[in-house]
């Protein structure tokens, strides 16, 4: 159960705090997040003209 979580200050390493007193920093990519939500979205939001495509340009 994770109890908590906190960015560090430049936004590349997430630290998650758990119950059983453990600390885990996960290393963020957010361009590579934000390349993956895309291309898994590809199809649905080509279908979709009333949504807005901000985030993903050219989908």
């Amino acid at each position: 159960i994770v109890w908590g979580v906190a960015f560090t200050p430049d936004g590349k390493t997430l630290a998650s705090g758990s119950y059983d007193k453990t600390i885990k920093l996960w290393s963020l990519d957010l361009d590579d997040l934000l390349a993956r939500g895309c291309n898994y979205l590809k199809e649905y939001l080509a279908t979709r003209d009333e949504l807005p495509k901000k985030l993903c340009p050219g989908k």
